[in-house]
Formats: structure tokens, C-alpha cells, sequence
């Protein structure tokens, strides 16, 4: 059964392993081959809306000395597949939608409210992530939502002040566009996704189960509905026979 769950887990992060492959990809090909253009969002301009889509994917590659920068993809990529792996896994067929809006999104305010420059790094869908998880995690006390965020801001702590203006050469604003489309997705899909993690005595034992299954992603009325009509249907199915048999009285001998 352990085996099985850790095989499951894996199976998650196959799409956030892709979109790192293809940033790690982007970034080999610019180091070791050619330096190619990074197309970024440039903020209110026509040229820049095309790094709405491709910003994510494009991280600086040299340092002002010329050596080889390899911090800015390094940091974007282990919390990009820590965060991202638990949306795939904690939200099921949700995520796909969620990831996309969160993508969109955060180009999008960046486009609409940054500073003019060419702004690159999947640095805001981390943010995006880790905002999303977090409130999710608040709003529905999903106790382990809430345990991996904060071990996301344990291992990395200096991220919460990257929405703040400090260093010029950062894009804060792409950051804060991030992390606030995360928390208005958290507000919107607050009735779907992983319930809270609620204990509940039952004496159906696979009641306890469903929150393993198929139904984890229930709200806890729905868990509690389909424990009522599943008792329901047993009832129907095996109703209580009444059987009625005849004894003829036995005379007396007088």
C-alpha cells in the first residue's frame, strides 16, 4: 500500500517536472549553445504581451562578469516542483484549470500593472503557488496544505519579502501579481478541492477510506451525503423479512 501511494505521488509531479524541463532546456541551450533573446513580459506594451506565455520560461543566464548564473533557475525550481506536485496531487482534475489561470493570471497583471522592463523567471508562479496553497490551506484547515507551505517558507524564508520593492534587479511586481491571483483562486475555489482534515468516527469503515479515494477532493457535507444514502441503499437492499409459519394446537387428552 505505501509503495503504491509513493508510486501515486510521483505520478503528480510529471507535469511540473515537463514545465521545468523545458525551462532547464531554454536555459542549457542559451549557456552552451547561443545566447538567445529572453522574450519577457514588457508591461503596456503591444511587442510584450507575448511574454505572457513565454516569461515563465526564460531565466538569466550570465552574471555581470560573464560566469554562468545559475541561482536564479536553481531557486525557482525546487519550489516550483515542491508547490507544484501538491496542487496536481491535492486538487486531482482541478488542477489543470487552476494551474492555467494561475499561469495566465499572473502574466497578466504583470503585464498590467509593472514597471517598463523585460521581466522573466517562473519566480511568479512560485509565488502564485505558494499563495494559492497557503489560503487554500487557511480557508478549508487542510492541515497538510498548510504544513507544506510553511515547510516552503521554512526552506525559503527570503521569499516572502520578494513582494516588496527592495532590489531593483528583482521583479517584485511579478512576485506580488503572483501571490495575489493565488490568494483570489484560493477565495474562488474555497468549496472545491481537499475538504478539511477532519476526523470522523463511523462504524463503516469505508467511510474513513474515502478520504484516501476517488471522493478526496469532497467538501465534508458531500462525505457526510454519501455516507447517509450509501446506509440508505444497504437498507434497501437488504430490507428485513418477516416470516410467518403456521402450527396447528395440539388437543388435549382428557
Amino acid at each position: 500500500m505505501t509503495n503504491k501511494r509513493t508510486f501515486g505521488i510521483w505520478v503528480y509531479a510529471f507535469w511540473p517536472s515537463i514545465f521545468l524541463g523545458i525551462c532547464w532546456s531554454v536555459w542549457l541551450y542559451s549557456t552552451q549553445i547561443e545566447n538567445i533573446p529572453k522574450i519577457g513580459v514588457t508591461p503596456r506594451s503591444f511587442h510584450g504581451l507575448v511574454g505572457i506565455i513565454t516569461h515563465p520560461f526564460f531565466h538569466s543566464t550570465h552574471l555581470p562578469d560573464g560566469s554562468v548564473d545559475y541561482n536564479h533557475i536553481i531557486n525557482n525550481s525546487i519550489p516550483f516542483l515542491l508547490l507544484g506536485t501538491a496542487l496536481f496531487y491535492h486538487f486531482k482534475d482541478l488542477s489543470y484549470k487552476i494551474f492555467i489561470w494561475l499561469f495566465i493570471g499572473t502574466g497578466v497583471w504583470l503585464w498590467s500593472f509593472g514597471r517598463p522592463s523585460n521581466h522573466i523567471g517562473a519566480s511568479g508562479i512560485v509565488y502564485a503557488l505558494f499563495g494559492f496553497l497557503t489560503i487554500s490551506g487557511f480557508l478549508k484547515g487542510n492541515k497538510h496544505l498548510l504544513a507544506l507551505s510553511l515547510l516552503t517558507l521554512f526552506l525559503y524564508g527570503s521569499m516572502i519579502w520578494g513582494i516588496f520593492p527592495d532590489d531593483p534587479k528583482v521583479s517584485w511586481e511579478g512576485h506580488l501579481s503572483g501571490f495575489l491571483i493565488g490568494v483570489v483562486l484560493a477565495f474562488y475555489f474555497r468549496k472545491r478541492g481537499p475538504s478539511s482534515t477532519k476526523t470522523y468516527i463511523s462504524d463503516d469503515d469505508s467511510f474513513n477510506e474515502w478520504k484516501f479515494g476517488e471522493d478526496y477532493w469532497k467538501t465534508d457535507e458531500q462525505l457526510i451525503n454519501k455516507q447517509d444514502h450509501q446506509q440508505h441503499e444497504f437498507k434497501a437492499e437488504a430490507p428485513i423479512q418477516i416470516k410467518y409459519e403456521y402450527k396447528p394446537k395440539e388437543k388435549r387428552h382428557e
